[in-house]
């Protein structure tokens, strides 16, 4: 139970069940409650849907074909351990896997570069660590009645997409303030304090950035971007011969033609 103003003014105060969300369509209230259920449902490596979803956001990440249920490999993606049911079940449970599956699948581009940042040897971080720490943000943002809006517009697809929207959007802006500002790991609580501030007061905002960063990853992947030199198709030419002065790897090369 939380306790809130009638009138604004502290004057009068009535408590509320903590799972009612201000503002949200009456009719959302079997999706939100769906949303809950996810949270407080623990993975399980023995469910094959619980660990397909983990076990294909590693490998195509990690571009690793072999990927056990328990092993160091875990930490390459930001789990503190050889056991990812010890982080995601402290807090969130499936729906920290569901919601990072959901940028996974969505935004595969703009969260390979999210991995790769977090392997970097300056500005390295935990990815799932940090995707665990946000989902909680968005959940507690959706029950203050902070994402109702949102969640109530036509053009929404129900509670479930917005909350995964919203955790995409808020881990792009993690990465791209944690690359723009050249940021390390003794700036985690400032980065997650910035996300916090928008994901309470401006989520449109963060939504907005999001689609924008899509749009830059499209463009730079763009082929009519690409430029090409002129080829010269005219006779073929003798080959070259071996002088000291080329790189060995070149020499290589060469001896292989």
């Amino acid at each position: 139970m939380v306790e809130e103003d009638d009138l604004g003014c502290g004057c009068l105060k009535r408590r509320r069940p903590m799972s009612d969300v201000p503002g949200l369509d009456r009719k959302l209230a079997a999706e939100k409650d769906l949303v809950l259920f996810l949270k407080v449902t623990h993975f399980d490596f023995n469910i094959t849907t619980h660990h397909r979803m983990l076990r294909t956001i590693y490998t195509k990440l990690s571009r690793t074909k072999v990927c056990p249920s328990i092993g160091r490999h875990w930490e390459v993606l930001g789990f503190q351990g050889g056991d990812p049911r010890t982080d995601l079940n402290r807090s969130g449970g499936l729906l920290n896997v569901l919601q990072m599956f959901y940028f996974f699948s969505h935004h595969f581009e703009l969260l390979k570069s999210a991995y790769l940042l977090a392997q970097d040897v300056e500005q390295n971080y935990p990815l799932a660590c940090v995707s665990i720490n946000i989902t909680k943000m968005v959940i507690e943002a959706l029950l203050a009645g902070k994402l109702s809006r949102l969640c109530n517009k036509t053009n929404s697809k129900g509670v479930f997409d917005t909350t995964c929207r919203m955790h995409s959007a808020a881990l792009y802006h993690w990465y791209w303030r944690w690359r723009t500002q050249k940021r390390k790991i003794e700036h985690t609580e400032l980065t997650f304090n910035e996300v916090r501030a928008l994901l309470f007061r401006r989520p449109d905002k963060l939504l907005e950035m999001l689609e924008q960063g899509l749009a830059e990853c499209k463009a730079r992947s763009d082929p009519s971007r690409l430029e090409f030199t002129d080829l010269d198709f005219g006779a073929a030419r003798p080959k070259a011969k071996a002088t000291t002065s080329l790189p060995t790897r070149l020499w290589q090369y060469q001896a292989k033609e």
